[in-house]
């Protein structure tokens, strides 16, 4: 065997080729990706992780400018060892997660101020934030009690050199609240940046192996690191004032405390998404609806899915957000709309856009989205406006609407018929539209 010098020389070489790999992480069973080697056995895995990521620190920045190949970039950095892979997209940044040694190294998240001229900056920041907070949950469940490293590095100007058009006779008050730059208006209150980017990071002193073990209320020593959590991540100026139930939260009321700033801060965001402005809007939107469903005929909706779980969880946060789902609606039927349209047009159907041709909903396409709208979904008043000017009338839309819910009953009565139940099986979401009409 080669001496223990001259064979850490030859790891630092080998794992200095990654540099030209823009995912090193998404097979590393090839042969030709230098990573392979710590799946060669036990005792090299520790040899060389051991050299490698030494002091080490995995630098995960997260950019609210909207990059198509470009979700999320990470750098590694030690003695040995400086890579930088970028990351296309969720799935990619999920895989890394997933099969990177992430307890061996300081993680060091820059989170870059979203352009306020461009608001749907801060919804893209927001959803990357969540996730990288989805991946990093999984760490405490390998290493129980423990907390993952991280070092948070907020990149950019976050605070408001002047205050918005709406705050100027409260100016005063504005920066005993801290000031801080808000892309969005708020409809009833003071949302800030800064607040909505670094709120996801709570989520990891809520995780627990047994969720009932937060019930009544959370022990002293989990309750201690959520309150140095809550001190350290937020601005502290009128942190009393802007996150008022949070900020006198107790072990008791923690726990929903928290999920309902989380659920509100959501719908919020959701719903202001409809409407806003700006090129990064107008993607995001595309992408809510070209991965409303599942590529193919199963018609499952992840979306949805979450939508039911968040209004069962906190139902009356999510209400006072939207009232009565009237805006979850209006974007569902909406979704609906387009849909048949761009089918319609493309099969060239007769009878009036082929209101009553059900192969419009056999398979659902989300390539021929982004195909139809290569810059993104305008807003949706914008569409339903464009509609109208295709002589699309409120009865006509109201027309195809029906006809998509009369085939989702019939879809809905084989599945039941063919599992021999009587349980309805239509999602909410499908519900709620019968609601808004």
């Amino acid at each position: 065997m080669l001496p223990i010098e001259i064979r850490l020389i030859i790891w630092e070489y080998l794992i200095s080729s990654i540099h030209t790999q823009s995912s090193p992480l998404k097979d590393s069973s090839q042969k030709d990706n230098p990573l392979s080697i710590l799946s060669t056995s036990r005792y090299l895995y520790n040899e060389i992780s051991s050299h490698l990521f030494n002091k080490s620190a995995q630098i995960i920045s997260l950019d609210a400018e909207y990059h198509p190949k470009e979700w999320m970039i990470i750098q590694l950095k030690s003695r040995t060892v400086d890579v930088q892979w970028t990351l296309k997209n969720r799935e990619d940044a999920e895989m890394h997660f997933q099969n990177f040694p992430n307890s061996k190294t300081t993680l060091k998240v820059h989170i870059y101020s979203p352009d306020p001229t461009d608001p749907g900056q801060l919804v893209l920041i927001w959803q990357k934030v969540n996730a990288l907070v989805d991946f990093l949950i999984p760490m405490k469940l390998l290493i129980p009690m423990t907390q993952p490293n991280i070092e948070l590095v907020i990149k950019g100007s976050w605070n408001s050199t002047e205050p918005p058009a709406y705050w100027r006779r409260n100016r005063d008050l504005f920066y005993e609240m801290g000031g801080l730059q808000q892309s969005i208006e708020p409809m009833f209150k003071y949302r800030c940046d800064y607040d909505i980017a670094v709120l996801p990071f709570l989520r990891l002193e809520l995780w627990n192996e047994d969720p009932a073990a937060n019930i009544p209320a959370m022990p002293d020593d989990e309750f201690d690191i959520l309150h140095w959590r809550l001190m350290s991540l937020f601005e502290q100026t009128g942190i009393e004032r802007r996150l008022g139930r949070l900020f006198s939260m107790t072990q008791d009321t923690a726990v929903i405390e928290i999920k309902s700033a989380l659920a509100e801060a959501n719908m919020f965001l959701e719903t202001s998404l409809d409407e806003l402005p700006g090129r990064t809007a107008c993607l995001l939107r595309l992408e809510r609806f070209q991965n409303w469903f599942e590529d193919g005929t199963s018609w499952k909706s992840l979306y949805e899915t979450e939508l039911r779980d968040q209004l069962c969880a906190c139902p009356w946060v999510t209400m006072d957000t939207d009232p009565w789902l009237y805006r979850s609606n209006e974007r569902y039927i909406n979704l609906i709309l387009l849909h048949h349209a761009m089918h319609a047009r493309r099969s060239k159907l007769p009878d009036a856009y082929g209101v009553y041709h059900q192969t419009i909903y056999e398979k659902w396409d989300s390539a021929m989205w982004s195909e139809e709208f290569p810059d993104g979904i305008p807003r949706l008043g914008d569409v339903q406006r464009s509609l109208r000017r295709k002589n699309w009338s409120e009865a006509f839309q109201y027309k195809i609407t029906h006809a998509y819910v009369d085939w989702l009953a019939q879809r809905r009565a084989k599945q039941i018929e063919s599992e021999e139940s009587k349980e309805s099986k239509c999602p909410f979401i499908h519900r709620s539209t019968l609601w808004g009409h």
